[in-house]
C-alpha cells in the first residue's frame, strides 16, 4: 500500500512540475466504457500492479497492463491512435495516469478514466476475472 501511495505522489509531483494549464480528464461508467470499446475501438488501460490484477480484472479484450509504477517510463508504447479509457481499483491512479498523458500531449484521440475503477465496475455486475472474481 505504502508503495502505491508512493507512485501516486510521483506522479502528482511529475505533473505539477510540468503543469503549464490546468487539465481536465472526463469520467465515463463501465457500461459507457464497454461501449467505447465495441464501437469506438478504446483501449482499457489498466495501471494497477501485476498482483492487484490477479486478484480481480477487467474481463475486457481491448486492455493493456501498464502498472503505474511503470507508467512514466512506459507510456510511448501506449497506441496513440484509439480512445484510452485509464483504470485501477478506485480511480485515483488512473486519473493521475490520464493526466499525466494529457500533460505530455499524448494524443489527439480522447483519454478518459473509468469512474470508480474495479471497485465500482464489479459492483455493477460488469465482466471481471481472476481469484478474486471465482475464475
Amino acid at each position: 500500500y505504502r508503495l502505491v501511495v508512493i507512485q501516486i505522489f510521483i506522479i502528482h509531483l511529475n505533473i505539477l512540475l510540468t503543469m503549464s494549464e490546468p487539465v481536465i480528464i472526463a469520467e465515463i461508467e463501465g457500461e459507457e466504457a464497454l461501449e467505447w470499446i465495441k464501437n469506438k475501438g478504446a483501449v482499457l488501460v489498466d495501471v494497477r500492479e501485476l498482483n492487484e490484477i490477479e486478484q480481480i480484472g477487467y474481463a475486457v479484450d481491448a486492455q493493456v497492463v501498464m502498472p503505474v509504477s511503470v507508467f512514466s517510463a512506459s507510456f510511448l508504447e501506449l497506441p496513440d491512435d484509439k480512445p484510452l479509457i485509464m483504470a485501477c481499483r478506485s480511480g485515483a491512479r488512473s486519473m493521475s495516469a490520464a493526466t499525466f498523458l494529457k500533460q505530455k500531449d499524448f494524443t489527439d484521440m480522447p483519454v478518459v478514466n473509468l469512474k470508480g475503477g474495479i471497485l465500482r465496475w464489479s459492483e455493477k455486475g460488469l465482466p471481471v476475472k481472476g481469484v478474486a472474481a471465482g475464475l
